[in-house]
């Protein structure tokens, strides 16, 4: 809370801020769902990312929470939840979902995949899962600038009776197929007081991916590159 709750943009040529979108405009609008979750407390925009044409955002809300301890390194110093998607261009909220997930846009602007793996349309905020492929448990999905496929990954720990085993997954984005191309001992790496995911990205051309592995003392990034012939 404080002075700055609200979505703000910065020219970096010319140093100008301009406020985007302000919090209480978002309690204006939603406010039984912003109600139901957060009650009276004053909300924050939090974790905002552009659609690739720079037309549209989405963020979560946030309200801060007393942590008796005093350390802010504590999840329990905020409450972060719900998804809200901003029309930039035309100045119009899109949509509100109760639960954030890990979201990210396709390169169309317009759909965002997230959990599940699901999909959603912007426009609407309806969200539809993509079928025939596994939920894929602490997933962190994002998908290819070619739109063919979604990439993830994936905790392994549960299935494979294996504490601290991750992996990588690729799968069609029009679903029905996926397949796990790397797993390891994710338990390790860089020490911080919130764990490295293995946060898989793809390279612009679509023929790389780029993931975190902690199997040593060290966090390193790993890089997988498409076979041409396949």
């Amino acid at each position: 809370p404080g002075k700055y709750p609200d979505l703000q943009f910065v020219n970096v040529n010319t140093g100008e801020i301009t406020t985007i979108v302000k919090a209480v405009d978002v309690r204006a609008r939603y406010p039984e769902q912003v109600q139901k979750e957060f009650g009276d407390k004053p909300i924050s925009v939090c974790f905002p990312a552009m659609s690739p044409d720079g037309n549209r955002v989405f963020f979560k809300l946030a309200v801060a929470e007393i942590n008796p301890d005093g350390n802010f390194r504590s999840p329990s110093n905020s409450h972060r939840e719900t998804i809200v998607c901003y029309d930039v261009l035309h100045k119009k909220f899109l949509f509100i979902g109760p639960k954030w997930g890990h979201p990210a846009w396709l390169s169309d602007s317009r759909r965002i995949i997230n959990v599940g793996p699901r999909l959603t349309d912007s426009d609407t905020g309806v969200s539809t899962p993509i079928p025939g492929v596994p939920k894929f448990p602490g997933s962190h999905p994002s998908a290819t600038p070619d739109e063919k496929c979604f990439i993830t990954d994936v905790d392994l720990s549960k299935e494979e009776s294996k504490p601290g085993e991750w992996g990588v997954a690729v799968g069609n984005l029009a679903g029905g197929e996926s397949i796990i191309i790397d797993r390891f001992d994710n338990s390790h790496g860089a020490t911080t007081w919130r764990h490295n995911h293995p946060h898989p990205v793809s390279s612009p051309d679509s023929n790389r991916i780029y993931f975190n592995v902690n199997a040593t003392q060290w966090t390193r990034l790993y890089v997988a590159e498409a076979n041409k012939e396949r």
